[in-house]
């Protein structure tokens, strides 16, 4: 299995394995460059793993066999076992894109990296007969990925009732009107949002400024306007003057009435 895009789930669904009391094992394959990602999950959810040889992986897989099969082998094994029934190829796409997708939306994107990945050796290991159109592969180099001669149209469902149901779909998607949208990266449409977020915040503060200035214009209007005349002051300053000369007149007249 891989790793969920949140550790603590992925650990999680490892326990569901063994419930009751009951055995259970949880396989996860990394890549040499991933091993660190062991170490995160030892830090971060205290679980402890333990590595498998390839030949204790045969032994687990296949108990019976006393040989050592090949990426080659079990590439082939399944390729053929998806020629003869279409489900089993749907799924395999199915699981391949979950893969891709997992590496795009992971926590650790930093120890379980995209551009490390190598997708035509992936595409072998899922037993793709096609790589599927996504936009994380447009750009990719997919030269390691061995494309075998086969004609996809004619891998029918092994099962006629899930072919039936594959007839119904088809039909009602015909009947149903057809949106083109254009498919973007995960990355590049978290990126979108962002730009998007930051415009309506932008917009907001400029509307928020706007009426605060507006606000302040419309309280300076009412305000009263002081005109720095100097005629004026001087004005004042003799009134000032005389009603200090009338005050001192009225307080030496009532002195010298009560005398």
């Amino acid at each position: 299995m891989i790793p969920l895009c949140i550790s603590s789930a992925f650990v999680h669904r490892c326990g569901r394995t063994a419930r009751c009391g009951a055995e259970g094992c949880a396989l996860l394959f990394l890549a040499p460059n991933e091993v660190a990602y062991v170490n995160f999950l030892e830090i971060n959810q205290k679980v402890q793993l333990t590595e498998l040889s390839p030949y204790e992986l045969d032994q687990m897989c296949a108990p019976a066999s006393d040989t050592h099969l090949t990426p080659e082998a079990v590439t082939s094994r399944i390729r053929i076992f998806c020629k003869r029934d279409r489900l089993l190829y749907e799924k395999s796409v199915r699981a391949f894109v979950s893969y891709v997708q997992f590496y795009r939306k992971h926590e650790c994107h930093l120890l379980l990296s995209l551009k490390d990945l190598n997708f035509g050796v992936l595409g072998n290991a899922f037993g793709l007969l096609r790589l599927p159109r996504m936009p994380e592969l447009r750009d990719a180099n997919t030269s390691a990925f061995n494309a075998p001669a086969v004609d996809l149209d004619k891998i029918k469902y092994r099962e006629k009732s899930v072919a039936k149901q594959r007839e119904l779909m088809k039909a009602n998607e015909q009947l149903q009107p057809k949106f083109h949208k254009n498919s973007k990266p995960w990355s590049k449409a978290k990126e979108a949002r962002q730009k998007k977020h930051d415009k309506r915040q932008k917009r907001s503060r400029k509307f928020t400024n706007a009426t605060a200035d507006q606000s302040k214009q419309s309280t300076d209007s009412h305000r009263p306007t002081i005109h720095d005349d100097t005629k004026d002051i001087e004005e004042l300053n003799e009134d000032y003057r005389l009603l200090k000369r009338a005050r001192k007149r009225k307080a030496a007249e009532a002195e010298f009435d009560c005398d």
